[in-house]
């Protein structure tokens, strides 16, 4: 007997000149389009620890919803969504690297991934959060705002209890927060507010102004300018008591200090042969912690610029001599960098991508529209995969990630639509087994009962297993049928789909029961 698996779910095929298929993982949206519906504006999701992607999403643009995906449309589903079908459950959403914080009805609460439902958070009180932070070790630190203050708390690896440090602000502009394995910093940016920097230090729980701190270590402080944490490592920059610009790198374990010229926005950490590069958004620098001595890179990064790393070889955004933005390589075997011919971006592209996956560079680049890019090192020249959106006047961020083996996109059609995709028909591999046949469905509508049409012989549906998912991705039936006719009697009404595989082929079709 030879079996074959019909796998049902509402789907969007986009076949490309050159080949590649994209298959929609879900329909997020239910009835009319709307520009909060699906996906958003702005795609916000995240990868997790049991290698799914979490993001979220609307089916009418006002009832959040979170969302994963294992990268097939069977492994594609709503976890947890607002109580209300109005909205307004949820006042924030925080993509963290251990789970999907957020506030629901002034509690906060965790969905840890792999789980079903959220976990309420304790320690923390339903106050806005103002900046999370991350140390290399796991540790969280987090501010919040009250009564005209930020308040600092400390939460273990998992995020489900906090601990409140106390305050150490007045509310302001542009406050920063940086974690450590000796210390945490936080500080104000708003040139219109006075600014009070605080270290505070994990092991003994103790707050102290940086001016303190740098004083313990024999440097004076007029104005504090900029600082971030890494690991041990404190950089900073300030003005000294002779109003001179000092930029400098201290080891917190130690009291080590050494010169470090490059003081700006971290975008992007990588550890590479025993050295910290850190992409900022001014300059690419290698940091030998060992020696606490650094070398730039590169001097010209594009301010909003994403980048990844493959190997000895990081990407990331550069400005070049005739002000266009354009992919960059940096090698960091040789500390040399070129940037790939022909791979703009666009000019002030604030939300591009960028990623490697199965042995592909892949990015995006705007113009008319948001365009998926990979670039053939063989030319050296970028080639169009697919138009993802039209540029209009609104803010659109595109997914663009490797799950589980699968390349997944957002696609924005018609101005408004925002829905997810695969590379691929969506199966279990389906990056490698894409769909090429079709299957009729008579009647396309149907009340009891929908019978299938093929140019196979005559047995091609003897003996087959039927396994029906509703447009969630959601197991509603397993059924053996002999004939090529399908019992839908018992079917709730909805949207279907089929993926057939059998010997290497693939096969699809579609109905829908009233």
């Amino acid at each position: 007997m030879r079996k074959l698996t019909f796998t049902l779910f509402l789907f969007v095929l986009i076949n490309l000149a050159n080949g590649q298929t994209w298959t929609q993982l879900a329909e997020i949206t239910v009835g009319s389009p709307t520009s909060p519906g699906g996906l958003g504006q702005v795609f916000l999701g995240k990868v997790m620890s049991d290698g799914n992607l979490y993001f979220r999403g609307s089916e009418n643009g006002s009832r959040k919803a979170i969302w994963k995906t294992d990268g097939t449309v069977a492994g594609t589903n709503k976890v947890v969504e607002e109580a209300n079908a109005f909205g307004y459950n949820w006042d924030q959403i925080f993509m963290t690297e251990v789970g999907v914080l957020i506030n629901e009805d002034d509690v906060w609460k965790i969905l840890h991934p792999g789980n079903p439902s959220f976990t309420n958070v304790s320690g923390l009180p339903a106050e806005s959060i103002h900046r999370i932070s991350r140390s290399t070790d796991d540790a969280y630190f987090v501010t919040t705002q009250r009564d005209g203050q930020y308040i600092l708390h400390a939460a273990n690896s998992t995020l489900t209890s906090f601990t409140e440090i106390g305050a150490f602000h007045p509310v302001a502009n542009f406050m920063e927060l940086f974690a450590g394995t000796e210390a945490a910093i936080i500080f104000s940016t708003d040139a219109f507010v006075s600014d009070a920097p605080m270290v505070y230090w994990r092991n003994s729980g103790e707050m102290q102004s940086i001016g303190d701190y740098l004083s313990s270590l024999s440097l004076t402080l007029n104005t504090f300018t900029y600082g971030y944490i890494y690991d041990k490592f404190m950089f900073v920059s300030f003005k000294d008591d002779s109003n001179f610009f000092q930029h400098k790198v201290i080891d917190m374990s130690t009291g080590e200090v050494e010169d470090f010229q490059f003081i700006r926005d971290p975008l992007a950490y990588y550890e590479y042969d025993g050295k910290l590069i850190v992409v900022t958004e001014r300059e690419v620098v290698s940091f030998d912690p060992a020696t606490m001595m650094h070398e730039e890179l590169f001097d010209d990064i594009y301010p909003f610029t994403v980048s990844t790393i493959n190997g000895d070889k990081m990407y990331c955004i550069g400005e070049t001599d005739d002000n266009q933005q354009n992919v960059l390589e940096v090698d960091l075997a040789n500390g040399t960098t070129a940037f790939l011919e022909g791979a703009t971006i666009g000019s002030f592209f604030y939300n591009c991508k960028m990623l490697w996956h199965e042995n592909e560079f892949y990015y995006l680049s705007r113009g008319d529209y948001t365009k998926l890019m990979k670039y053939d090192f063989n030319t050296n020249e970028p080639v169009e995969v697919y138009s993802l959106s039209e540029t209009t006047g609104a803010t659109i961020g595109h997914a663009l990630e490797a799950v589980n083996g699968e390349l997944v996109v957002s696609i924005r059609e018609g101005f408004i639509q925002h829905e997810l995709y695969v590379s691929g028909d969506g199966g279990v591999s389906s990056t490698s087994n894409p769909i090429t046949k079709n299957l009729d469905v008579y009647p396309t509508v149907a009340n009891e009962s929908i019978s299938l049409s093929t140019t196979e012989e005559l047995d091609f549906f003897y003996g087959v297993e039927v396994t029906i998912f509703d447009h969630l991705g959601q197991v509603v039936n397993v059924l053996n049928i002999n004939s090529n006719n399908i019992d839908i009697a018992n079917m709730p009404a909805g949207i279907y789909v089929g993926i057939i595989k059998s010997k290497g082929e693939g096969y699809k079709f579609r109905f829908v029961k009233e």
